[in-house]
This record gives structure tokens, sequence and C-alpha cells, in this order.
């Protein structure tokens, strides 16, 4: 029998979690008795979107004056399915791993997703650890070197663990199909020893250190996170045409005409999308004083063969401009793509949209913008 200290140690999130990392068999054993290994898992998810992307939900957040409620909860949920999606992926394939090599007789779909989710604890521990490194030292850290190497450092460990869980797989026997679980009693789970609890309290620490620098950071830069708003000036550009015309376009030679500049990219596929749409919005509208701009900010020169190849496939009939070096997508306040700010006639910002914009949604704000003095 176990002591009552025991069992709340076992019962701590973050035991567990420090279980995973310091002595993995251990605590592989007692979710393959207890299980929680894929509760334990969506919660690092949950922690990872609040302390990790913390700055990009609050950016997204101060969106809501400026833009409309549904592209905002679009943006939030975009960053919290990135930490979905990677986790998703390490602990599929460590449960597919273990019921493929469990071996005949000892393969248990349910008990091998609980053990797979294990898995996914010290990849999280080590992207965690470069993200904050990476918010922290920005320039020497935040590069796709660094970044990859993390990723292999994490799925090495990941890999640890996964030896260690069809080892515990492997142990178990199966009983025939209307005989009682599997599972080992709770009683026969292990003890964690103190080290897991210490190991624990450090993710805890990490993580709660990440979300305090991540607010603060926010609350010194609000302004500077802030998207465009109404009445704003439209800051003044010249970039060069990336469309076959020579030279440049200035947005001061646009004055008199409401435009609608649409940040894109050739990767972005909403972005991809939404070139017939406003190319069709371009020809309605047109004649009646709306000039659409497209910004394309792959970073590319205009003379790229790949991006002149792409635009002449898809480049719809209004003017397009390269943004080569992003400082007027960083002047526009681009969080993510597409980004549409509309502009009327004296210069002056009238409306915002972020993501996908139906054509709709689009003339019913370019009517109001043309049809007002």
């Amino acid at each position: 029998m176990t002591s009552p200290a025991s069992e709340r140690e076992r019962a701590a999130l973050h035991a567990r979690i420090g279980g995973l990392l310091t002595v993995p068999r251990e605590a592989l054993r007692a979710i393959e008795a207890r299980g929680g290994g894929l509760r334990d898992a969506l919660v690092l998810v949950a922690l990872g979107a609040l302390c990790l992307r913390f700055r990009e939900m609050a950016r997204a957040s101060l969106g809501l004056v400026q833009v409309s409620a549904v592209s905002v909860l679009q943006r939030i949920l975009g960053a919290a399915l990135h930490e979905v999606n990677e986790a998703a992926i390490v602990i599929l394939a460590a449960a597919v791993g273990v019921t493929i090599l469990a071996g005949r007789g000892r393969r248990e779909p349910t008990l091998d997703l609980e053990l797979g989710a294990a898995c996914y604890v010290p990849f999280f521990v080590v992207r965690a650890v470069y993200r904050v490194a990476a918010h922290a030292w920005p320039s020497p850290v935040a590069t796709p070197a660094w970044e990859m190497a993390s990723y292999a450092a994490g799925g090495a460990w990941a890999a640890i663990v996964l030896g260690a869980a069809l080892s515990v797989a492997r142990s178990r026997v199966v009983p025939p199909p209307g005989t009682p679980d599997a599972r080992a009693p709770d009683s026969a789970a292990p003890p964690l020893p103190r080290s897991a609890r210490r190991a624990g309290l450090a993710v805890a620490a990490l993580l709660a250190a990440a979300l305090m620098t991540q607010a603060v950071w926010v609350g010194t830069h609000v302004q500077a996170l802030r998207p465009m708003r109404r009445g704003q000036t439209a800051p003044a550009f010249v970039l060069p045409r990336g469309d076959g015309t020579p030279g440049t376009l200035a947005l001061g030679n646009l004055r008199g005409r409401v435009v609608l500049l649409d940040f894109w990219a050739t990767w972005c596929n909403p972005c991809v999308k939404m070139l017939p749409v406003l190319d069709g919005l371009a020809r309605e509208w047109g004649s009646r004083g709306l000039t659409i701009l497209g910004v394309n900010t792959d970073g590319l020169p205009p003379e790229d063969p790949a991006l002149r190849s792409f635009l002449r496939e898809h480049g719809p009939a209004y003017p397009m401009v390269i943004d080569v070096d992003g400082r007027v997508a960083d002047a526009y306040k681009v969080q993510g793509l597409p980004h549409i700010v509309l502009i009327d006639r004296g210069g002056t910002v009238r409306k915002v949209f972020w993501g996908y914009t139906t054509h709709g949604e689009l003339v019913s704000a370019v009517r109001q913008a043309i049809d007002t003095p």
C-alpha cells in the first residue's frame, strides 16, 4: 500500500511531468497503471499556447477595436493551433510506434496512446527552452539553424522516452476479451523520486518566467502592437513595381482615390485565393475611384525569376509593388497575411481586414469609402 504522501506526489502534474524527464521508465509504468499521459500532454499544449505564445495572442487581442471579433478569434485560434499541430505529430507518431513495435499479444491501442502522449513531454520541454531563449536573445538564437537544432534535440529525447515506453508495453500481458482490464492495479504504480518533483517545478518555473517576461514586454510595447486604426494617416511609401512596369509607385500619387492595399505573399494560400477576388473588385470599382495596390512581402527583388513567373501566371490586372525589406509591412503593422488596409481619398485609414475576406465584405467597405465625400 502506498502512503498518502506518495499518492499526492503522483497526483501532482509537475511531479508526473518531471518523472518523464528524470525517471521515464517509472513514470511510464505509472501511466500504464493509471493512464493520464494524454491528459497531461493536452495540459502542456494549453500551457504552451498561453505562456509561450502570449505575445501573439495579446497582439491579436489588441485588434478588437480595429478589426472584427471573428478575425481576432481566428488569429488567436491560429496561434493555439500551432501548438496543437506540433503536439499531434509527436503524439500520434509515438503512439503508432508503440502499437506496431509492442508485438502481437501486447498491443492495447488505448494504453499505447497514453504512452505515446508521454513522449511529447521531453519534446515540449526542449522546444520551450529554445523558444524562451529566442525571446530573450533573438539575435543569436532566433535563427533557422538553432530552431532545427531544437527540433532535433527534442525529437531525440522523445525517442529515448519512446524506447522506455516500448519496454513497458512489451512487458504487459493482454488477457483475452471479456477478462479484467490488463492494467495493473493503481497500487502497483511505483512512487516517483524527489528528483521528479524538482524537475517538474523547474519546468513550471520556465513557463512562468516565459509568461511573465512576455507580459512585461507587451505592457511596454502596447502602442507598437496595436494595429492600424481608423482615422490614422496611412504611412507614405515608394516601392519598386513588380508587375512588369518599370520604375516605382508612390502611395502619394494615388491621393484623391480610394486605395485598397493588399499585403500578400506567394506562399500564403489565402492570399493567392484573394487575388482573383481583388481583381474582380478592381474591374468592378476602378472606374468609380478605387485603386487596388498589391504589396508583395516575399522579400524577393522584383527581378527574381520565381516571383516574375508567379506574377505572370497569377498576377491580377491591378498594380503590384514589392516590399523587399519589409519596412512598409512594419509601418502598416502587418501581423499575418493576407492583411488588407482600406485608405480613403484623403490618405486616412478607414478599415483593416485580417485574413481571407469575402467579396461582400470588401464591397460594403469600398462603397462606403467611395460614397463619403
